[in-house]
Parts: structure tokens; C-alpha cells; sequence
């Protein structure tokens, strides 16, 4: 059986469990109901008893019967002497009635009787009206815990991706600087081993990056930071500081437009990812000696945060995918392919949302954040 269809099965068997409890919770309901409809009733015998005048009083709803004794005949089906208290007596015609006896100073002995049939039938129906709204929840909850379950089945199968594809994307560059180490010790000059030398250095560099998106992915995860307020245009200035070693080593022309201070509620480490996976793509993928622009304002709102480049721009079919894990806008540049992807789940963690799309005229690629204000 593959790993799959056990969890398939466990997630079948976790609803059965639970649609099982919820039966027998309503079955106990329909019981415990049924006793107290039926203790009620018992109640009621002991009320008209202690109520009775020197009359028999025939009820039409329930037709429970009073009898004052000796003054009024008993039924010959009635044992005689029957102390004080509850009884079961069968009925003339063998069905069973509950009697209660009470001894009463002034009128000698009270009797009360009312036939099991009607007291099971108000009982009956006193339950159901319990137990059928319970029935009812069953197919609620059964539809509910399936959908917990699926949705948890589908998060544990994408992070069964994310650890293979992981696997994969750190194998692959680990297997290179194990041949680029090689190529260094076979070099046969010097000056050769420090050529094969820059090589290795750009492959370590790039199992670096890569294991840093990796940590950043895992952090944005587990992460469980309390919310607070976060300044979005003092933030971008910060990340905008720290990306500007990078600008000046592409040539890049990175800038800052500021038209509002919005305050948003969150974890400032989840909007810095979002912002520096979107400034770090916007110099990396938009070619080298091109303009980077990131614009706060509010509107409707929303603190809005857009990166726009000048660079070549991302193909439609790449563009709908980009947000998945170890999905690269390009082939060209180093990396894993995680920086949209940590973006897009440190947005959900923020209660915010991430988008991309095509700069004005089909130019560049523009990358937005979008999250309410916090008043």
C-alpha cells in the first residue's frame, strides 16, 4: 500500500470515528431526553395528586385519572394496599399503567394512574426533538471533518513536494562544486587552478543562496511571531539599504518613492521577506544597468507596495506558474526558484496578497503587495 493510500485510508477512518461518536452522542441525548420527559411525567402525577379535590378528574390530553379512596371505588385491576409511591400495574387489558399513591390526612388515600402508552408517546416525542437536530448535524460534521482532513492531506503532500524538490535543487549544485573541486586539483598550472578556482567560488555562492531561500522558506513556516504594528515605508527603506550593495554591483538604479506611511499589522520579518524576495528578483531578473523603482502608497485602504523594473519581462505561461516552489522566471540566473514562493506564504501570513504583473507597454514586470491599513 503506498504512502497515499494510507493516508487515504486513515482520513476515512478518522471520519468514520468521528460520525461514530456523533451517532452515539445523539443516541445518549435521545435517552437522556427520554428519561427526563418520562421523570416529568412522574412529576406531573405527584402535582395533580397533591391538587386532587374529592372528585375524579379525567384529563382529555393525557387522561390521567385521579381516585380519592375509600370514597371512590378501585378498579379490580388496581392491587389493594399499595404503599405510598411510584408503581407499575398492568392495565386491564394487559398494557401497563403507572400509578402513584399518596396518603392524604383529610381524604384518606389519593391514587393517580395514567396508562404507559401516553406517557411513553409524550416521552417520544419530547426526545425526538432533541435527537432529530442532533441526526442532523451528523452529515454536517462528516462533510466538515472530510474537509479538514483533505486540506490537511494536501498540505502534507506539498510538503512532500518541497522536501524532494529540495533534495533535488541542493544535489544538483553539491554535485558541482564536487567536479569543480576535482577540476581545481587536476589543474595543471597555477594560473589554471585559479581560473577553475572563480568557477568553484560561483558554485558555492550559488549553494549558498540557494540553502538561504531554503532556511528563509522553512522560517516563514514555523514561524509564530505575535502581531504588531509595522511601519511599511520605514521597512523598505531598510530593505532597499541592504539590497543597494547589490543594485551597485549590476548597475542597477534602485530607488524609492515614498507617497504615504502606511501602518499594517503583522510581523515585520514576513514583510521583509515579501519585500526583499521582490526588490532582490527586480535587480536580479531585470538586467544588469537597469532602473528599479519601489513605490508605498494607500489606496482603498490598503498599503500598497509595487517594484517595478525595466527589464525584459516574464512570459505569461512563466508568469501564472511563478508562485510555486522551485519556479525560476528565468534559466539564467542562480538560485532555487523559492523567492515568489516565500513571498506568497509570508503575504498569507500577513493577511496580504501578492501579484504579479507586466510594466507599462509589456516593459519590465511589476511585483505588488496588497494589505489592509492598520488604523
Amino acid at each position: 500500500m503506498t504512502g497515499i493510500s494510507r493516508g487515504r485510508r486513515v482520513a476515512i477512518l478518522l471520519a468514520a470515528g468521528i460520525v461514530g461518536v456523533a451517532v452515539v452522542a445523539a443516541v445518549a441525548s435521545f435517552a437522556l431526553s427520554f428519561d427526563e420527559a418520562k421523570e416529568f411525567q412522574d412529576d406531573a402525577l405527584q402535582q395533580i395528586a397533591a391538587m386532587a379535590t374529592s372528585r375524579t378528574d379525567d384529563d382529555a390530553q393525557s387522561r390521567i385519572t385521579v381516585l380519592h379512596v375509600p370514597r371512590e371505588p378501585l378498579p379490580a385491576w388496581l392491587p389493594r394496599g399499595l404503599p405510598a409511591g411510584l408503581h407499575m400495574v398492568e392495565g386491564p387489558e394487559r398494557q401497563w399503567m403507572r400509578v402513584f399513591v399518596a396518603d392524604d390526612a383529610s381524604h384518606g388515600r389519593v391514587i393517580v394512574f395514567q396508562d404507559m402508552s401516553e406517557i411513553d408517546d409524550v416521552a417520544m416525542g419530547s426526545a425526538l426533538q432533541t435527537f432529530v437536530p442532533a441526526l442532523l448535524m451528523i452529515p454536517l460534521v462528516a462533510w466538515l471533518t472530510l474537509r479538514v482532513l483533505h486540506a490537511e492531506r494536501r498540505r502534507v503532500e506539498a510538503q512532500r513536494r518541497f522536501i524532494a524538490d529540495a533534495a533535488h535543487e541542493l544535489r544538483s549544485p553539491l554535485t558541482a562544486l564536487s567536479i569543480q573541486a576535482e577540476n581545481v586539483d587536476a589543474a595543471p598550472s597555477a594560473e589554471a587552478a585559479q581560473a577553475r578556482l572563480a568557477a568553484l567560488r560561483d558554485g558555492i555562492h550559488r549553494a549558498q543562496r540557494v540553502a538561504d531561500q531554503m532556511l528563509a522558506m522553512a522560517r516563514v513556516h514555523s514561524a509564530s511571531q505575535e502581531a504588531e504594528p509595522v511601519d511599511v515605508a520605514g521597512l523598505v527603506r531598510e530593505v532597499i539599504a541592504d539590497a543597494s550593495h547589490l543594485a551597485r554591483q549590476r548597475g542597477v538604479d534602485l530607488g524609492l518613492e515614498e507617497a504615504a506611511r502606511p501602518l499594517v499589522k503583522g510581523s515585520r520579518e514576513a514583510l521583509r521577506l515579501i519585500v526583499k524576495n521582490g526588490v532582490d528578483n527586480a535587480i536580479r531578473y531585470g538586467g544588469d544597468g537597469g532602473t528599479v523603482t519601489v513605490c508605498v502608497r494607500d489606496q482603498d485602504a490598503e498599503a500598497l507596495v509595487e517594484i517595478h523594473d525595466d527589464g525584459p519581462g516574464m512570459p505569461p505561461e512563466l508568469a501564472a506558474r511563478a508562485f510555486e516552489p522551485f519556479r525560476r522566471g528565468t534559466t539564467s540566473e542562480q538560485g532555487a526558484g523559492l523567492g515568489l514562493a516565500i513571498a506568497k506564504d509570508a503575504a498569507e501570513k500577513m493577511g496580504g496578497t501578492v501579484a504579479l504583473r507586466s510594466g507599462a507597454g509589456g516593459r519590465g514586470v511589476v511585483f505588488t503587495y496588497r494589505q489592509r491599513i492598520h488604523a
